[in-house]
């Protein structure tokens, strides 16, 4: 914070100042606190995807050779459309506030250069497989593979 300190002392002496100091900690409150809202977001999707692919492996192991492996990947699903979907959404829009916020303090502070979450979007928005897009493809093929299982089942 010790840029922070020689913000207000700059801000005193500049006359021509828009934001005062106070609003400047205001953003960095919230970028911090979106900061950690963004980490949570992500630990917390992942956290309960493991334990709904677990749930699956265990209908798996224990179903195996009946018709109950059927209901294996209804727990995936639900982690992707109840969990995962919202959730991503939800942190893509934590990241565009983070981008805002890195924008109005480097426009603001002299000499500040907060791109951390600038560099992610225009990392992410590059023509790449995104994680999103990968656990689609995942989720398909898991769905795709148990119906083609049940199919053999069947027979």
């Amino acid at each position: 914070m010790g840029w922070m300190l020689r913000y207000e002392r700059w801000s005193q002496t500049n006359p021509t100042l828009t934001v005062p100091a106070e609003a400047v900690q205001a953003y960095l409150i919230e970028y911090q606190q979106c900061m950690e809202s963004y980490r949570h977001t992500y630990a917390t999707i992942w956290q309960a995807g493991g334990l709904f692919v677990a749930i699956s492996a265990g209908v798996l192991a224990l179903g195996k050779g009946s018709y109950i492996v059927a209901l294996a990947p209804i727990p995936i699903a639900f982690w992707y459309f109840g969990i995962f979907l919202p959730m991503n959404r939800y942190g893509e829009i934590r990241n565009a506030r983070l981008v805002d916020i890195e924008k109005k303090l480097n426009e603001t502070v002299p000499g500040l250069k907060m791109e951390h979450y600038g560099r992610l979007s225009k990392f992410r928005s590059e023509k790449r497989l995104r994680v999103s897009r990968a656990v689609a493809i995942f989720v398909a093929a898991m769905v795709a593979g148990e119906l083609a299982y049940l199919a053999l089942l069947i027979r």
